[in-house]
């Protein structure tokens, strides 16, 4: 129905736009509050893995905005590119940077350079679909709906990430 109406599902975008940027600043500020209690958690002195570790979950976030219209405008290959250059870059640049010795932060900072370079190539992709013009309506419906959506789109994408985090409170750094 909603890609019938452009104008409605743009004002839907930017409405859980904003809804997500908003809450996802409150959140990760809390987090980073609690960051010397998630060094001591992860075994680590070095703050820059905990900073990086929590900038690649507000990343995330966004990410999974992006994937979320592609694949609720029923924009599969945009979707499908996104996730293959993303996978793609995270693998390569997490090799080398490991290789090179940057270990954790190494694999973090991968993870955080292929989400940034996914987001800006989604919202070129799909720019009219994210500024074009917008009306106003009642999204209640919606609304309920989408939450779910992107609860299911923000966990699993946590989940795959979590296992570089995983890793160093198993094992020794060096």
């Amino acid at each position: 129905k909603y890609l019938r109406e452009p104008a409605k599902l743009n004002y839907l975008l930017s409405v859980f736009y904003k809804k997500i940027l908003k809450y996802s600043i409150l959140i990760f500020s809390i987090i980073f509050v609690f960051s010397p209690q998630l060094m001591e958690l992860l075994k680590t002195n070095e703050f820059g893995v905990v900073a990086i570790a929590i900038i690649v979950m507000f990343t995330q976030i966004f990410l999974s905005f992006i994937l979320g219209i592609s694949n609720g405008i029923q924009k599969f290959k945009i979707q499908s590119g996104l996730v293959a250059i993303q996978s793609g870059l995270k693998l390569i640049t997490a090799y080398y940077l490991i290789i090179f010795g940057y270990g954790v932060f190494g694999a973090l900072f991968s993870i955080f350079l292929a989400n940034i370079v996914t987001i800006f190539l989604g919202y070129l992709l799909l720019k009219k679909n994210i500024l074009g013009k917008k009306q106003k309506f009642l999204e209640r419906g919606i609304s309920k709906y989408s939450k779910r959506v992107i609860a299911f789109t923000v966990i699993p994408t946590f989940l795959i990430t979590f296992d570089v985090l995983l890793v160093k409170f198993f094992f020794p750094s060096q």
